[in-house]
């Protein structure tokens, strides 16, 4: 299968509809077209087989189930949670531990100065 962060980088450059920006549905699609897969394979590789319907309504966010993700997730050979990272944060699952943590650490500090920012 192919890594996440090849599918994000391989479609750096591909424009995709306004509806799919946000996580889950531009992941499954980037995913998608990284493996040049149609939705009906896609549909068809989920075990048990769903509706290549259904894989139109995730890229497009209009509803899922935790066990749609999981069959979806299955045929990536990703995680349910790597579905839902920002795309920005595609690289995520290959970062060490370390940069995490920084990533993690400038997360809360921007959070706590917003907080600071909006009682000022």
């Amino acid at each position: 299968m192919i890594p996440f962060r090849v599918a994000q980088t391989a479609l750096m450059g591909i424009r995709y509809s306004d509806h799919a920006k946000e996580p889950p549905g531009c992941n499954i699609y980037k995913l998608r077209q990284a493996l040049g897969l149609s939705q009906r394979a896609v549909a068809d590789k989920c075990r048990p087989a769903l509706d290549h319907t259904t894989i139109r309504r995730l890229e497009n966010n209009q509803g899922y189930t935790q066990d749609t993700l999981e069959r979806v997730a299955r045929v990536f050979n990703v995680t349910i949670q790597e579905l839902f990272l920002p795309p920005e944060l595609a690289e995520w699952p290959t970062l060490p531990e370390e940069a995490r943590e920084r990533i993690a650490a400038s997360i809360a500090d921007s959070a706590i100065a917003t907080k600071y920012r909006s009682h000022g």
